[in-house]
């Protein structure tokens, strides 16, 4: 097989020679990949690949940027606000807050925000940080791992619009008495009367069970037909979500 450049394409051809006719043409449109194979035309997305702070923060808050995946681990030092539809793949890398200037590092504050395959983790971090929100977008989370150390606070946190969570690891470190209301140190939270809502298909929660859903406002943060199960995972005990027999 050859490949050459032609006309901003990558041209490949299984032929001898750059002379024979191409087999097929890759071009890149802004974050959108074109491959045409005789009359078939395949699209897909190119992610914008984050290896800083820097370009975190930016890639996050640009609207054209849609498709993003880390390279390194990486930290939250500006709050981070995102108002368009995006997907952030960590890519099995790990995002940190200690030096985070913000209660609130990541918010989805418009769109849908999926955010999926790594580790969110806010061990070391001040106990009044809350490492994602949801704050009126739609949050989306998916094979995350969220730590968080607080008895005032959460892993997650709905202040409006909705949290999805389809699998995962949530895990509050804490083993204190949850400060404001009692009981076990929350792991999802939703600001109280503002009808955020949390609703979970999977994962694994270490701290309040979900099914209990909000402290003040009740209810359940388990989906319909689903139900929460104790469980020990990693060697914390707490409750996994799954679908009813």
């Amino acid at each position: 097989m050859i490949l050459y450049e032609r006309k901003g394409k990558l041209v490949g051809t299984f032929g001898a020679s750059t002379l024979d006719p191409a087999d097929f043409t890759i071009e890149k449109d802004g974050e959108k990949i074109i491959m045409t194979i005789g009359d078939k035309v395949i699209e897909g997305n190119c992610a914008t690949r984050i290896s800083s702070p820097e370009e975190f923060k930016e890639a996050l808050t640009t609207s054209a940027k849609s498709n993003i995946a880390l390279v390194e681990d990486t930290s939250v030092v500006k709050q981070i606000s995102v108002e368009h539809d995006c997907t952030l793949n960590l890519n099995e890398r790990k995002i940190t807050f200690e030096n985070s200037e913000s209660d609130v590092p990541i918010s989805c504050d418009k769109g849908t925000m999926v955010v999926k395959n790594g580790t969110l983790d806010a061990t070391t971090a001040k106990p009044s940080l809350v490492p994602i929100n949801a704050w009126g977008g739609t949050l989306i989370l998916e094979n995350v791992t969220v730590y968080s150390n607080t008895k005032s606070e959460s892993c997650v946190f709905c202040n409006s619009g909705e949290v999805i969570i389809k699998s995962g690891k949530y895990i509050n470190k804490n083993t204190g008495t949850y400060e404001w209301a009692g009981g076990a140190p929350l792991v999802l939270n939703v600001k109280n009367g503002s009808g955020g809502k949390i609703t979970c298909y999977g994962g694994f929660f270490a701290g309040r069970d979900p099914a209990l859903g909000d402290d003040a406002d009740g209810g359940t943060f388990v989906a319909e037909g689903y139900e929460s199960v104790p469980a020990v995972v990693d060697g914390y005990k707490g409750f996994i979500v799954r679908k009813k027999a």
